[in-house]
């Protein structure tokens, strides 16, 4: 066993015999694999029905992923393949975090050259490491109060190195940017705690999405002013929007009531009416050449009109003309018995009477008596 840290993928080796004699190694085989997490039922890989990949001399291999290693415990993968011996292997998952530290604290903490060892089992490795560093003049000292010490020199290029007691570095801001600072005191942590003291920000360096206030462009040509490019937009837009202008009543009124004597700008709207209305429009036809219509004609000419029949009147005058198609025969009658001969229902052909309904199925339409050749001797017509 090897133990896998929780939720790492990881690759397992499974070794197939031939059943036949349980000793000569099966090649060529598809070997099933199913996984047990923790003493669960067996079941297929996350990845759904999987087959182990050959490799050779009987050696087979599985992937299992982070999901078929998430589960704390005993783990068991099982090849199946016929007429092989069933191959399986177990192993256990391990505590990602702290199961190799757990192992080398525990190794550490027995060992006899090690007497300032914590056997409680409450105190972690690096903490106590930590708790017994110092850090002087570039150099690490390692005493654990009991006897054991060590001092290891930093590089000549190493600063000073400050570790707190969970075992966590620290560093100030002139070890981050490589070079000392100047300024009044807390100004560079007050101006970095409002630039990024932000839950959910919306802006980066390059892009600004939102501000609450400007009071100045900074980049403009003249403290204050556009660009040209943002004039240029901006008139752009000016010039494409179309404003919305809404008059109060009064001042309704007021163009209304304004007098014409003012309205004297050449080419102006009001220039132009003033000019064209200046006297009653019933005083200027005498002016032009005017003949008033002849108000008889036009009533001889309306009753003329409406006595014109309509379209439903023309139509059915036309359809039911004497004679329209031949004698004795209006156009209507006359398709009636055509619609009739050639969409309507037919009875007695094999009888010397044959009858001929309408397309409404309500009246024999044709009727008409035939010898066996189907020669018409007699006919009757029904066309109402």
């Amino acid at each position: 066993m090897i133990g896998y840290p929780q939720s790492v993928a990881a690759r397992v080796l499974l070794k197939l015999y031939l059943s036949s004699d349980h000793v000569s190694v099966a090649t060529g085989k598809t070997v099933a694999v199913v996984i047990s997490k923790n003493g669960g039922a067996f079941a297929n890989p996350s990845a759904g029905a999987t087959n182990a990949t050959e490799i050779g001399n009987g050696w087979y291999y599985v992937d299992l992923s982070t999901t078929d290693l998430g589960t704390l415990g005993p783990v068991i993968v099982r090849g199946t393949a016929a007429s092989c011996d069933d191959s399986e292997y177990f192993d256990y998952v391990i505590n990602a975090n702290n199961g190799g530290l757990a192992f080398l604290d525990a190794a550490v903490s027995s060992r006899s050259t090690y007497a300032g060892a914590d056997t409680s089992g409450t105190t972690t490795l690096l903490t106590r490491i930590a708790s017994a560093l110092t850090i002087t003049g570039g150099k690490v000292d390692v005493n654990d109060k009991t006897g054991f010490s060590l001092t290891q020199a930093f590089p000549t290029n190493f600063s000073a190195l400050s570790i707190d007691a969970t075992g966590v570095a620290k560093a100030n801001l002139a070890q981050i940017l490589g070079t000392g600072l100047t300024e009044t005191s807390g100004q560079i942590a007050a101006g970095f705690k409002q630039f990024f003291n932000i839950a959910s920000p919306t802006s980066t360096m390059n892009t600004v999405t939102a501000v609450t206030t400007a009071t100045n462009l900074t980049n403009a040509p003249t403290s204050g002013d556009l660009t040209a490019t943002m004039k240029t937009s901006v008139t752009t837009a000016a010039t494409a929007a179309t404003p919305t202008v809404s008059l109060s009543a009064a001042a309704v009124t007021a163009i209304w009531a304004a007098l014409t004597s003012s309205m004297t700008t050449v080419g102006s709207v009001g220039k132009l009416i003033a000019t064209n209305l200046d006297a009653l429009i019933s005083s200027r036809m005498a002016t032009f050449t005017y003949t008033a219509p002849d108000n008889a004609t036009i009533g001889t000419i309306s009753t003329a009109v409406s006595a014109l029949p309509t379209a439903n009147q023309n139509a059915d005058a036309l359809l039911d003309r004497t004679d329209g198609i031949e004698t004795g025969r209006t156009p209507r009658q006359g398709l009636r018995l055509m619609l009739a001969a050639l969409a309507g229902k037919l009875s007695g052909a094999a009888t010397t009477t044959v009858v001929i309904r309408d397309t409404n199925d309500l009246k024999d339409r044709i009727s008409a008596t035939v010898d066996s050749s189907g020669n018409r001797s007699a006919i009757t017509y029904d066309v109402t």
